[in-house]
């Protein structure tokens, strides 16, 4: 998905994680470390796997974006 809405954006970071540290404006929670990023999304696919039915629907998407924004693992245009 990444990789579609960022072809014509940024070609090169199109579906690739990122390499570079990178901040979310006006937070105060880090992100990522670059170095890290395979590992945490690796660990995010497996907490999907074994939690998408143990918890209520809601919950779990709002805890599958939590969890996906501090691991913020693609570059965005603003950084």
């Amino acid at each position: 998905m990444h990789q579609m809405f960022y072809e014509s954006i940024e070609k090169e970071y199109a579906g690739r994680y990122r390499d570079m540290d990178v901040f979310i404006t006006g937070s105060k929670y880090p992100v990522t470390e670059p170095n890290r990023i395979k590992e945490e999304m690796n660990a995010l696919f497996h907490w999907i796997e074994t939690e998408r039915e143990q918890i209520h629907p809601v919950r779990f998407a709002a805890q599958l974006h939590k969890r996906f924004v501090f691991i913020h693992p693609f570059k965005g245009n603003q950084t």
